[in-house]
């Protein structure tokens, strides 16, 4: 009984967090919005890189419809291995 109690309640505890969680935010969005307005004023138009070797060739639909079908042959292979055919 000699003992002083903090007479903040849960509430109020939990109040104060979400402000704090909430001005962080603003904060960070503040930020984001500040570095994004820099990044438009010094970026200009930027040139688009070409296609890598890699990307190309992964962009050719003979090559992707290839590939489609050796991962259907190999999965359905796999499995009627795993399975068992019934």
């Amino acid at each position: 009984y000699n003992q002083t109690i903090d007479n903040e309640s849960a509430y109020e505890i939990l109040t104060a967090k979400l402000q704090h969680a909430a001005a962080e935010v603003e904060k960070a969005k503040a930020a984001e919005a500040e570095a994004k307005a820099e990044g438009k004023k010094g970026a200009g138009r930027r040139t688009k890189e070409p296609p890598t070797l890699t990307e190309q060739i992964l962009n050719n639909s003979a090559v992707k419809s290839s590939l489609r079908t050796a991962a259907t042959m190999l999965t359905r292979s796999l499995l009627g291995v795993l399975l068992g055919k019934k």
